[in-house]
């Protein structure tokens, strides 16, 4: 397998575009990037992305940076791979170095969404049914739910008025177009800002 790739060798990712367009959600909805520790902060590598060429995503783009400069966990073991799997994949007509590619690939991507999961927060309707959630339990127990925008701030005491919060809530999702809904689901980077505090005291 080459050290390094170039688009004229763009083929060999034919695996992982398949992959890609089947599992892989849009750039837009999801980056593909590795966090890394350095000095103990988390930071996000940057590095600059040459422009993928026709047919081929970001994602393959950013790949193919990442192979080419070695940071691939896994791409030293490319013996051991055609030893343990390369006969396998023959027999089965398999291209075996779009297959590593592919592997490693899948390896890398996971490995970001793991690193990136620890700092996502959760989606708009992930909270609003948490919120839900721990109103519906509170049974008798009095609440206080705590709102904060900027410098300013309310406080909201009322059961009845938590509930019909809840009610709307309900409502509002139940009636709302099937496109504003998925849009809940795009994750965003937590920034650490206290949005709503919902606590049963």
């Amino acid at each position: 397998m080459k050290d390094k790739i170039t688009w004229e060798d763009a083929h060999l990712f034919d695996y992982i575009n398949e992959i890609e367009y089947l599992y892989v959600p849009d750039m837009d909805d999801y980056e593909y990037r590795i966090n890394i520790e350095i000095d103990s902060q988390k930071t996000e590598a940057t590095e600059k992305i040459e422009a993928p060429v026709f047919g081929y995503s970001e994602f393959v783009a950013i790949f193919k940076n990442r192979y080419n400069e070695g940071k691939l966990l896994k791409q030293n073991l490319y013996k051991e791979y055609i030893q343990t799997v390369g006969h396998l994949l023959k027999h089965l007509e398999l291209d075996v170095e779009k297959f590593w590619c592919l592997f490693l690939f899948a390896f890398d991507y996971c490995n970001s969404l793991y690193g990136q999961g620890l700092t996502m927060k959760a989606t708009p309707l992930e909270q609003l049914q948490k919120l839900m959630d721990l109103i519906a339990s509170a049974d008798n127990e009095s609440m206080l739910l705590n709102f904060k925008v900027g410098k300013q701030k309310t406080t909201v005491e009322s059961s009845v008025a938590l509930q019909f919060l809840t009610d709307a809530i309900k409502h509002q999702l139940e009636n709302a177009d099937q496109e504003t809904i998925k849009s809940l689901y795009q994750r965003e980077k937590d920034k650490e800002i206290e949005i709503i505090t919902l606590l049963s005291r």
